[in-house]
This record gives C-alpha cells, structure tokens and sequence, in this order.
C-alpha cells in the first residue's frame, strides 16, 4: 500500500496575468500543455475542393457622421452587460465562498487524465498546485489518476493532503492526525474485492472549518437518512461497485449558518431532465458524475436572487474537449469523470468562472448564440498588466487585420533609411476587396500611397505591393524580432492558399505596443504609422471610420459611461483627445460548392489612449486591444446575411474599451484637460497642377497644459512642406501656428499628415492632410 501526501504553506500570486489560467490534460500517450492564457491552437480555415473566399465586409461599416455627444446618458444595454459580470464575480465575495466549488477568483489551474503517483507529486511540486478532485481511472499494473487541480496560492491556499490505496480506518485515523476534512473520496477495487479509497482533504481550521461527515458504502436512501439526521448538504457523492451493487461514498457539511444554502440532489436522472430542474430551481450544478445508460448524477446549489456565478456543465465530451471549452469560457473546471463512450472514454463535468469582470463581460457577448468556432479578446495597458484575455494566445486567420504587421515593417524600413515613402513600387490594380494573384501592375506608385490605401481601405492589391517589395520572409522575421512568435503572412491577402496567414491577439498587442512605447518606431514614424491606420486619423482625414469604432462606438460609450455632470461639449472636448489607431480583418469562406454552408473570419487589433486628470494635470493611459472570431461555421448562408458572428462582432468590437474610457472620464470629472490641443484637424488642398505649390493653410497649436510643452518636435510627410513658430518648447497657455503647403508630384489624390510630438504622455497628434494633384 502506497501512500501519497503533501503539505503545502500559504503563499502569494505571483502570476503576470492574474486572471489568466493554465490547462493541461495528460493522457497516457501525449500531453498537452497550455500555460497562462495560451490554451489551444484551432484549426486554421482553408480552401478546400470546389470552395472559396468570399471577400467578407462585416468589418467595414458604411460611411456615417460622427454619433452626436448628449447632455444625458442614453439608455443602452450596457447595464445589463455590467450587472451579468457582476453576477459572475459573486463567489469572489468572501460571504459567499463556501468552498472551492463557489470561489471565482482567477487562479491557474490543471487537468490531467493517465497521471501516476509520481506524477502528480510532480504536478504538485512544479506547479505549487493543490488537488481538488481525484478520480481513479485504473489500478494495475500501477494506479493512475485524472486529477483537477488549482494553483495553491492566495485565494485557494490551503494547507492539505492526498492519499490512495487507504482503508477506512486509515482515513479516519488521517484525518484526525491532520486535523483535516475530506473534500474529495473516491472508491475503487483494487482487486479481489477489496475496496480502497483515494482521498484529498485539507486542514479543518479557520476559514475552512466546517462541521461535516463522509460516508462509504451507502445506498440512496442511507445517504437520505444521514442527509436529514446532520441537517447538513452534500458537497460530493460518487457511486462505485462492489458486490455487484451500486453503492456511494459522500461529503456533506453543515446546512447552517455561513454554510447554509439551497441545494439539490438527484441521482440518474437524464439530461433533459437535469436541464429542467436546473431551470426549475434556478440552481447550479457544483458537482457531477454519470449515471448508468446516459443518465447522470448532480448535486445543485441554489443562487442569490442576483443570479448564479457564470457556470457551465457538460457531458459526452472528449478529455480535450471539456479542457478547450472551459478555456472558451474562461472557466475552470469543479470536477472531472469519466465514463466509456466518445470512441473511448467520455467526461462530465461542472465548471465556474474564472475569469475578471471585463473578460466575463465581454466574453458574454463574443459567446453569444453558442457559435461553434473560437472566439477571443485581448485588452492590455501599454507598460502595464493584461486587463481582460481570453484565448488571446490562440493562432487564427487574420484576413486583412495583418495587414498592420505590413504597414510597421515599411514604417521600420522608412526609418532605418532604406526606403522612403516617396519611393515608388510597382502597382497593382486588381482591387481592394480582390485575390491578386496574378497581380496586375500598372506603372509605379510612392510606397506611401500605397501604405495609406491599404491600411485606410483594406487595399488587397496594395497589399501584395507591399509584401511583393519587402518579402514575406524579411516581414514575418522582423515579426519575430519584436516578439511576435506565432504570426506572419505565409498567403497573398485576400487569397486562400495551403498555409494560411497567422496572427494571435496577444501578438497583435506586442506589434502595437511596441510602437506606442517606441520600442519599433521613434515619434515621427510612430506618428506616420499611426496617421495611416483606420480610427481618428481616417476619420479626421476623410469623414469615414473603417469599422465605425472611432466615429460610433466610441462617441456611444462616452454618451452611456460619462459621470452624471458632463455636458455634451465637456464629452466632445474629452473625445476630441482621445486617439485610436487599429486594422480589422474578415473572410468568409465557403465549405461547399454553392457557398450556403461557410466559416467566418473575423478580426480586429489596435491601439487606443484615454487622457487621466489628476489635480495638477493631465496625462494619457494606453491601450492595446483585439477581438478575434475563428473558424466561426454557418449554414444556409447567403450574401448579404447577418450571421451571429457578424452581430457578435460588431456590438464586442467598441464594447471591450468601456472600462478605460468611464474610468478616464471619471478622473476629469469636474477638472480642466490639460492637453496639448491643435485645430482644425485636417486640411484640404485645392486641386493643383504637379510641381505647383499652393498657398498656405494654417493649424493653430495650443498648449493647455500648465507646464511647457518641451522637445517640441513637429514635421510633415506626402507631398507637403511645413513652417512653424513653435520652437522646440511651447510656454504653457500659448498658441503657435503651424504653416502647411502643398505641391503635388502625381496625378489623382495625395495624402500626408503633419506630426507633432512632445516630451509627454500623449502620442504624436496628427493633422490630416489632403490635396489633388493635376495636369
């Protein structure tokens, strides 16, 4: 008889992404390994026989005015969203938190199915990980485990034990040594007859003390009996044979005080049923195991009259099936059995969520209709923590959202001196929304014609320019240069080729942060990239927003999160310092010959600032931030269908910035913006003949912060020249004039921006700047 036991002290979280968690599953024959939030790599979408792409436009809104700003708060769902994600952090409440089956603090936690002995004491000593529940999958000729684990720290820190291969009495006689209560009791055959348990308890003391009871060997009616006679409740119950009977091992505490709550249990009873009762009694399900000939087993909590905890229950589900769904729900799993099916071996099981307000919120709504592919989000300060993550380490087709990786790698090129953006390349003239292969070339264009078009109107052609002038090799290695290890263009945009174009959301972020803090760009080629992304720059530029985020979504939010006080002009002057800067990606991709049967692609990544009031003045906070939908299936589609993705897409994509902005807004409630202000913020030449140069058009440059604006620096790019009387540090309270001309070297439309950049907090602004080059 073997004895396994581990004694594990208090301790801190010390993860980076607190929120996030770690899954695993252990078979015999391969693991899986998913730390922090990367949990699992989905089936990229490809072309197969007689399919294709159809150019998805969910992503590219119809041009419209910008959403006006109120003197009231409109009325929006967006209180519900928040009353749902408050519901699900209920367990955090320390009243509330019976046990570890109602705690939802974010913490890491594992799965493993085929673990023996010894590795799980690995899995305990690596991972500082504590059990939770433990189940028996085989004896001989060594036992082995499937064991659910959480991290042992902060909240879940516990000090406890594990055994197998134990007798009752010698249960009993541990847990009086440890001074312990059981929260896990599994009973197995280890041959012959004889029945032994594998158990987990922790320390009976403090917050963990309970009056409780565990039982072997009971029928239902036993159980029933004891039930009522300890006034107590059942925290686990799992049936095993012996003798040819089916019989019970069960924990139960006391139904009094702290512990006191509504509960259920019902053995054997079929899935629908279960459905029902669940509903009936607007309970959740805490733990669960199979029945017998597709019925299962459940014990239910009732919920405060808030409404549960997220939670979720499943069963017919593969070992890595169960894993990848909690992972979708940023949930963790409760408990984990098993029983034959599923070509092999099926599991069941119940999972809370473990998740933080703005991904439970947001997640909420990118989950919605139950879509059947994989859905993400990504929300991190620039410098500081990941705020909200959800599969954010998953690879999926980015459509046109890499677009963005293009546009930074020309930047880069830009800036080192080996391209300029008056540089012309070859052009192609197949269409924004076409497959340019082959490509079609007409003349030459300046790179950044080229750069503008498809970052403002999701160019194709203009993008294979790009990546035909700078390869696909030297971009995706200059990508993994600045740590984007899982992305990369390896297709022509707009194409569907045998190897898909990558992207994660969590690279997304290090491509965009990477520019905000400078790391990729210095302050003028930050700005010229920024200046040719969709957000306030396109709009500023030519009245129209890509996605609409910038000129819809972001105006509604300030209307619905702004502090009772702010009045329309107070919410239009905090808009107007704001920034955003972002590319969004879809493909819709058809699965069968007459396109009604499809998968859609949907992306969007980017950048966004907020500013933050103190009492002495005014910086910026900065944001990364992406929503991705992967693989995303729909049958009897048509052109022009609205599908639950589509929807998903467009009411998530603003949504996730919420938080930043009320918060940002609160702390200027009633104080001045102490920013650098300029205006108007575009300007729009005459049509002109080449090489003739216009007369001037001024911008008026403000500094409303208290302290000078120092290391002033301020330049203009495209076929335009400036003049300033700024100096290199601008005076608080004073006004300089900014002096634009422009001389048009091409045919048709040209485009540029004037960069002005500071010492502070806040990003390069840019001034828009348009003119139409004659004969």
């Amino acid at each position: 008889m073997k004895v396994q036991s581990h004694n594990s002290s208090l301790g801190s979280l010390t993860a980076s992404k607190p929120f996030a968690s770690c899954f695993r599953v252990l078979s015999s024959i391969m693991l899986v390994t998913l730390l922090g939030s990367a949990f699992s790599v989905s089936t990229l979408a490809q072309e197969s026989d007689g399919t294709g792409l159809i150019s998805g436009t969910v992503e590219h809104a119809r041009p419209q005015a910008r959403a006006p700003f109120t003197n009231a708060r409109p009325a929006s769902d967006y209180e519900q969203e928040i009353q749902s994600a408050a519901s699900a952090q209920l367990g955090m409440r320390p009243e509330t938190i019976h046990d570890d089956y109602d705690d939802t603090t974010p913490t890491a936690w594992w799965v493993y199915t085929g673990q023996t002995a010894a590795q799980v004491s690995s899995t305990i000593s690596t991972d500082n990980a504590r059990i939770i529940d433990i189940q028996v999958d085989s004896v001989s000729p060594s036992a082995k485990f499937t064991v659910t684990y959480v991290h042992n720290t902060g909240a879940y820190a516990k000090t406890w034990w594990w055994y197998y291969g134990q007798t009752v009495s010698q249960v009993t006689s541990l847990i009086t040594t440890n001074n312990a209560r059981l929260i896990s009791v599994k009973a197995y055959d280890a041959g012959g007859g004889q029945i032994r348990y594998a158990v987990v308890m922790i320390r009976n003391t403090g917050a963990d003390q309970k009056a409780w009871w565990w039982y072997v060997g009971q029928s239902i009616s036993d159980i029933s009996s004891k039930l009522t006679a300890n006034n107590a409740r059942l925290i686990a119950v799992d049936p095993y044979q012996s003798g040819g009977s089916t019989l019970y091992t069960a924990i139960m505490i006391s139904n009094t005080g702290a512990d006191a709550d509504a509960w259920w249990w019902y053995v054997n009873v079929s899935p629908a049923t279960l459905s029902t009762l669940v509903s009936q009694h607007k309970a959740r399900i805490t733990y669960m195991t199979p029945g017998s000939t597709g019925n299962f087993n459940a014990i239910m909590e009732g919920c405060p009259t808030t409404g549960c905890s997220e939670w979720w229950y499943y069963y017919g589900y593969t070992a890595q099936q169960m894993v990848n769904q909690a992972v979708q729900n940023g949930a963790r799993l409760l408990n984990f059995a098993s029983y034959p099916g599923c070509g092999s071996v099926c599991f069941t099981g119940a999972m809370i969520n473990n998740s933080n307000a703005i991904t439970t919120r947001v997640g909420n709504i990118i989950r919605t209709g139950n879509i059947a592919g994989t859905e993400g989000l990504y929300l991190k300060r620039v410098g500081g923590p990941v705020l909200a993550a959800l599969e954010d380490n998953v690879v999926f087709e980015p459509a046109s959202t890499i677009k963005a990786l293009a546009n930074l790698y020309a930047t880069s090129q830009v800036q080192h001196g080996a391209i300029t953006l008056a540089t012309p390349i070859k052009h192609y003239t197949n269409g924004a929304d076409s497959c340019p292969n082959p490509a079609t070339v007409s003349g030459t264009e300046p790179l950044g014609t080229a750069l503008r078009e498809m970052m403002y109107h999701s160019d194709n052609a203009r993008t294979r320019e790009i990546t035909d002038r700078f390869t696909d090799t030297s971009i995706n290695a200059y990508a993994v240069s600045i740590g984007m290890k899982n992305s990369g263009f390896h297709e022509i945009v707009g194409c569907i080729g045998a190897t898909p174009d990558k992207l994660t959301l969590d690279d997304a972020g290090i491509l965009y942060e990477s520019v905000a803090n400078q790391t990729a760009l210095n302050a003028r080629n930050r700005g010229i990239f920024y200046s040719n992304m969709a957000g306030r720059a396109q709009f500023e530029s030519e009245g129209y927003d890509w996605t609409g985020l910038w000129s819809t979504d972001i105006p509604n939010i300030i209307n619905q999160v702004a502090p009772a006080g702010y009045t329309a002009a107070q919410k239009t002057a905090y808009y107007q310092a704001m920034n955003l800067a972002y590319k969004a990606g879809n493909y819709v991709i058809c699965t069968n010959n007459d396109c009604t049967n499809v998968v859609e692609d949907v992306s969007i990544a980017g950048w966004f600032q907020v500013p933050v009031c103190s009492a002495n003045s005014t910086t910026y906070a900065e944001y990364v931030f992406g929503i991705m939908f992967s693989n995303e299936p729909n049958t009897g589609w048509y052109n022009g269908k609205v599908t639950q993705t589509d929807t998903n897409f467009t009411k998530a994509k603003g949504t996730l910035l919420r938080e930043q902005i009320q918060a940002g807004m609160a702390s200027c409630l009633g104080k001045p913006l102490d920013v650098l202000t300029y205006g108007p913020a575009d300007l729009v030449f005459p049509s002109t003949s080449i090489g003739t140069t216009t007369a001037v058009k001024t911008v008026t440059l403000t500094n409303k912060q208290l302290t000078a604006a120092a290391s002033l620096g301020i330049s203009a790019f495209g076929d335009f020249t400036e003049t300033n009387n700024c100096g290199a540090s601008l005076a608080a309270g004073a006004s300089c004039t900014i002096s634009v001309k422009f001389t048009p070297t091409q045919l048709g439309e040209r485009t540029g921006a004037v960069i002005i950049a500071d010492s502070g907090s806040g990003q390069p602004q840019t001034v828009q700047l348009t003119g139409t080059g004659k004969q």
